[in-house]
């Protein structure tokens, strides 16, 4: 406790470890003994107490990670039709929760042919996620080739109504053995 100059002040102060080593900083208690007159001949005094909390930035922060697999019962090569299936982790590594609202995928394939979706949340879903939150889902893509590419980005909103775009990296479709 240090009661400095003022001797009807006094501050107590811890210190705050870093969480995933993100934020530090302390936390401060000041108290005040504030004079107060209930007559003229006795002076009494009233303890007062706030806390000055520490100022952080929030940090917008959506970790993405996918794992494709062949769906050969789903597929005619034939037919030059592959389906895969894709499961996708998306991780909110900030201090804010946040909400996905929609996604943009560019899928390409081995001849260089692209298609762009679009679309309103994921699986049906506009999942909200709070810090160190994870949300995981499947679904499916189909190619006219045996190996291709996906990528795109999750548009989000976090709960403070900032607008920000997660990316997705690029991860490989491809049936097997075709790729070392």
């Amino acid at each position: 406790m240090d009661s400095g100059a003022d001797p009807h002040r006094a501050t107590e102060c811890i210190s705050l470890r870093p969480l995933r080593g993100e934020f530090s900083g302390m936390v401060c208690t000041e108290k005040w003994t504030v004079p107060t007159v209930f007559n003229a001949a006795h002076l009494q005094y009233a303890r007062v107490s706030f806390q000055i909390a520490p100022m952080t930035t929030p940090t917008y922060k959506i970790d993405v990670a996918a794992k494709s697999v062949f769906l050969p019962d789903q597929s005619d090569e034939d037919g030059s039709q592959y389906m895969f299936a894709y499961t996708i982790k998306v991780a909110n590594m900030g201090t804010v929760a946040a909400k996905l609202i929609s996604r943009h995928w560019i899928i390409t394939d081995s001849n260089g042919r692209i298609q762009e979706v679009r679309g309103d949340g994921v699986v049906g879903e506009q999942p909200r996620l709070e810090p160190g939150a994870v949300f995981e889902y499947s679904s499916s893509a189909s190619l006219e080739t045996p190996v291709g590419t996906m990528r795109g980005s999750y548009q989000m909103v976090a709960e403070d109504g900032t607008q920000f775009e997660a990316d997705i990296p690029e991860f490989t479709l491809s049936i097997p053995r075709v790729l070392h």
